[in-house]
């Protein structure tokens, strides 16, 4: 009877590692140096690129393609497939991948 539970016990630990692998949910949030975010937020600027925003402290990321740039690293996101225009601080951006 002990030996099943301890056999379930260690198939339970082994789905529940298997699930965090396959879904990444032990990967910590990447954070990108501060000049390699301006480069990229310029070239998805002038060349108006869709692109990922990762921020600070939000799981999902917004997705969207830049308007306007605005003074003192921010800028305006248009998000994809909606009527919401956010105004992006580039100190609290994490991340940036073009989509």
């Amino acid at each position: 009877m002990e030996n099943k539970a301890r056999n379930l016990s260690s198939v339970s630990q082994a789905i529940r590692q298997t699930y965090r692998d396959f879904f990444d949910l032990n990967e910590p949030q990447a954070v990108m140096p501060l000049a390699q975010r301006e480069l990229f937020v310029d070239q998805a600027f002038e060349r108006h690129y869709r692109i990922a925003m990762f921020m600070a402290n939000q799981e999902q990321p917004i997705a969207g393609h830049l308007v306007r740039r605005l003074r003192d690293g921010r800028f305006l996101l248009a998000e994809f497939q909606s009527n919401v225009t956010a105004i992006i601080d580039l100190a609290q951006v994490t991340a940036i991948q073009r989509v």
